[in-house]
C-alpha cells in the first residue's frame, strides 16, 4: 500500500507541474501569457508544494521543481526550457 501511495504522489506532482507548464507552453494556442497569469500559476504551484508536495522534496526526481515558483521566467532559464518544448508535450 506504501508503495501505491508513492506512486499517486509522483502522479500528482507531475499533474501540478503539467498545469503550470500548460498555460505558458507554445502548443497551447489559447494561453494566457501575461505576468500576472505566470504568477498566479506559480504561487498555486508553490502552495502546493508547502503543503501536500513537501513530501517529494526528498526525491532527487523532483527537486529541481521546487525552484520552479521562483523563476521569473521558466521558458528561458536553462533548468526548464526543455519543458516548453513540443517534444516535451509528446
Amino acid at each position: 500500500m506504501i508503495q501505491a501511495d508513492f506512486h499517486t504522489k509522483k502522479l500528482e506532482f507531475y499533474l501540478h507541474i503539467y498545469f503550470v507548464i500548460y498555460v505558458f507552453h507554445p502548443h497551447n494556442q489559447q494561453g494566457q501569457r501575461s505576468n500576472e497569469t505566470l504568477k498566479i500559476e506559480q504561487a498555486e504551484f508553490k502552495k502546493y508544494l508547502d503543503n501536500a508536495g513537501s513530501e517529494l522534496s526528498k526525491t532527487s526526481e523532483f527537486l529541481a521543481f521546487y525552484a520552479l515558483p521562483y523563476i521569473p521566467n521558466p521558458m528561458e532559464h536553462p533548468s526548464f526550457k526543455s519543458l516548453f518544448t513540443m517534444e516535451w508535450v509528446n
